[in-house]
Parts: C-alpha cells; structure tokens; sequence
C-alpha cells in the first residue's frame, strides 16, 4: 500500500525514512498514526503540502517507487 486516507480524513504516504525526515523537516510533517498506533513507514502529508499539486506528485512517485522497491510479505 502506498497511500492512504486515514478516518479522520488525513492524507497519508509510505515513504523511505529519509524521505520522512525531508518532509518532517521541510513541511512539519508528522508521522501517521491510527487506531491509536503510529505508522512509522507513513507519514501524514500536511497542508501546505496538499497545496502544492507539484511537490504532491513528485512525493507520490516517490511513494510508489519506495513502495515498489519492497519485498513482498511472507504468508
């Protein structure tokens, strides 16, 4: 999963940690959390950020790439 919307209407991107510590230092950014649990693989995506159509996409590629580039889980 790349991305997601969480319950309380938050936009929500797996990402690389250091890509969470470009977006948590450049944006305030914080990690998701739901149901009481913070995702660390997830970062809520701000605002500010939303605003940006551009900077949004290149974080969504990024997301997908990252995403892309994981080994699947073992049943």
């Amino acid at each position: 999963m790349t991305s997601f919307i969480g319950k309380d209407g938050n936009l929500a991107f797996r990402l690389s940690q250091e890509d969470i510590a470009a977006v948590a230092e450049s944006h305030g950014a914080k990690l998701m959390q739901q149901h009481g649990k913070i995702l660390k693989d997830f970062i809520c995506i701000p605002e500010n950020l939303i605003n940006d159509q551009d900077l949004l996409a290149a974080y969504f590629q990024k997301s997908l790439d990252h995403t892309n580039g994981l080994k699947p889980k073992k049943k």
